[in-house]
């Protein structure tokens, strides 16, 4: 073989695994993407129940006494619409009491606060100096904050899911008892719970 071929092999070589690293990177990209898709379509489903057993529901109900489901989003407008459609077309009361779906920036929850929410939804995985500033909210209101990212229970999040065989609740203890929320204890016995 002589050094021009060598070096064009080697240059192709190079290229080639160039490419294949390049498709490895991008696969987790599209994977963790859809996976969390797939958790807000689950958790659309459980979170209007999580919230009816918020025993102190009625105490959190807007000025015109409904109850207010506020889906916060950092950067995607596009995506807590999507999840604000969602929940107006499937939800039209919990306990009893008319439901209104709103969405709120996190710029707008960092300069006013959230306007009387009754629970908080995340629409996006937020960076964690806003999901501090979210969680200083959650705890101020007193209300649940639903993520359906992985992680973000153990980061704060009030609820969440666990997906394992079963699809379960996922409580963070700590954070529902500085929120003082009181949810029913059977709920909470049969849920994943982080202390």
């Amino acid at each position: 073989m002589t050094a021009v071929s060598s070096a064009v092999m080697s240059s192709v070589l190079r290229q080639a695994l160039c490419l294949l690293l390049l498709t490895l990177v991008a696969i987790p990209v599209v994977y963790g993407s859809e996976l969390d898709e797939r958790r807000t379509r689950i958790s659309l489903e459980i979170f209007p129940r999580i919230v009816a057993v918020d025993q102190e529901l009625r105490d959190k109900l807007s000025e015109d006494a409904k109850v207010r489901l506020v889906v916060v989003y950092s950067k995607d407008a596009v995506a807590a619409h999507r999840v604000v459609d969602s929940l107006q077309a499937t939800v039209k009361n919990i306990g009893g009491r008319e439901v209104e779906v709103v969405s709120q920036s996190m710029e707008s929850v960092s300069r006013s606060g959230v306007s009387r929410p009754s629970a908080l939804f995340l629409a996006e995985q937020i960076v964690d100096a806003e999901f501090g500033k979210l969680l200083q909210q959650a705890v101020v209101n007193h209300v649940l904050l639903f993520s359906p990212f992985a992680g973000d229970v153990e980061r704060g999040a009030t609820v969440g899911i666990a997906i394992s065989a079963r699809i379960l609740p996922y409580f963070n203890v700590q954070m529902l008892n500085r929120s003082k929320i009181s949810v029913n204890e059977k709920l909470l016995s049969i849920s994943q719970r982080y202390e």
